[in-house]
């Protein structure tokens, strides 16, 4: 039978990697509503009713941003599926969609140094076409599509 072990003498590296893992989405999420001046949504989006990561509610040019990151890969896998969830969440809010992507800060400045370029933002947001010329009109641009 297994003695217990007290927690301080307790190997936590599993526990602070789970932990991690789930602070720096919120992170993301912070970051992302204070860029489009909105709020995060509880549970990222898990409850009815209230959808994506993010909302910007402001009528002026309401937004629903999904979040996604990279956990310190180069490449994030993003498939058809993502983007008609946050397109049908977005219409059912009333709002356009939006996706967030988030890559690791380290892994930009590798590669970058590695191909002698400048370092690429590690933080874009993604809009479909239509949202984009939407964004264009908003500011008084005219669409050339």
């Amino acid at each position: 039978m297994p003695r217990h072990i007290p927690s301080l003498l307790r190997d936590r590296s599993d526990e602070k990697r789970r932990e991690a893992h789930h602070r720096r989405p919120k992170a993301q999420e912070k970051k992302v509503a204070k860029a489009v001046g909105g709020s995060r949504r509880p549970g990222s989006g898990a409850f009815d009713g209230l959808k994506g990561d993010v909302l910007r509610s402001d009528k002026s040019f309401p937004l629903l941003v999904e979040c996604k990151r990279s956990m310190g890969k180069q490449s994030i896998r993003l498939e058809a599926s993502h983007l008609t969830k946050i397109s049908a969440e977005a219409m059912g809010s009333g709002s356009y969609p939006a996706l967030s992507v988030q890559f690791d800060e380290e892994v930009m400045r590798a590669i970058a140094v590695a191909d002698q370029r400048p370092v690429a933002s590690a933080d874009w947001i993604a809009v479909p076409l239509h949202v984009f010329q939407a964004m264009l009109e908003a500011l008084g641009e005219e669409s050339r599509l």
